[in-house]
C-alpha cells in the first residue's frame, strides 16, 4: 500500500505541463505541417513547424525569439504561414513557406502600427506595414506583396 502512495505521489509532483501559446495545422497540396509557439516571457518563444502527414523525408523547422506571440495563421494558400509578434515598440511579423518537404522563411519585417493582412488586385499575399517617416511626423504605409516566392517592398504613397 505504500508502495502505491508513493506512486501516485511522484506522479503529482512532476512539474506542470505548459500548453503551448499558439497551434496550428497547415495542409497543403503535397504535406501537412504541425506549428506550434511554446515558450514563456522569461525564457523566450520557439516555433517549431514539423511536417507531420504525407512527408516526402522529415522535416523539423525551429526558431528561438525573444519577441511575445500575438497571432498565428494560414491564409490556405501558397503555404504560407503568417505570425504577429510584439517586439518591445514594434509589432514584428515574420512568414514561412512550408511548401513540399521545406520549410523557409519568406519575410521578417517590422511595423509601428498594426500591420495588415490584404490581397492586391491578382490575389496575392500582401502585407501592410507602418514606418515612421521622422521625428515629429505620422505614419508612412509600405505594401509588401508576395511575388516569385518572396515578400516585395512597395510604398503605398508612391515615393
Amino acid at each position: 500500500m505504500n508502495l502505491a502512495f508513493l506512486a501516485v505521489s511522484l506522479l503529482s509532483s512532476s512539474a506542470p505541463v505548459t500548453p503551448p501559446a499558439a497551434t496550428l495545422r497547415v495542409d497543403g497540396d503535397q504535406s501537412t505541417f504541425m506549428v506550434e509557439v511554446t515558450g514563456g516571457l522569461a525564457a523566450g518563444y520557439q516555433i517549431a513547424i514539423d511536417c507531420t502527414e504525407k512527408c516526402a523525408r522529415p522535416v523539423h523547422y525551429r526558431e528561438a525569439t525573444g519577441d511575445a506571440p500575438l497571432g498565428l495563421f494560414s491564409r490556405d494558400q501558397n503555404g504560407l504561414v503568417f505570425s504577429t509578434w510584439s517586439g518591445g515598440s514594434a509589432y514584428r511579423v515574420r512568414v514561412w513557406s512550408v511548401a513540399g518537404d521545406t520549410v523557409r522563411k519568406v519575410a521578417e519585417m517590422s511595423s509601428r502600427g498594426r500591420p495588415d493582412f490584404l490581397s492586391d488586385s491578382h490575389g496575392w499575399p500582401m502585407i501592410q506595414t507602418y514606418e515612421r517617416i521622422g521625428s515629429a511626423a505620422g505614419l508612412r504605409r509600405v505594401r509588401w506583396t508576395f511575388v516569385g516566392g518572396h515578400f516585395m517592398r512597395f510604398k503605398a504613397d508612391g515615393r
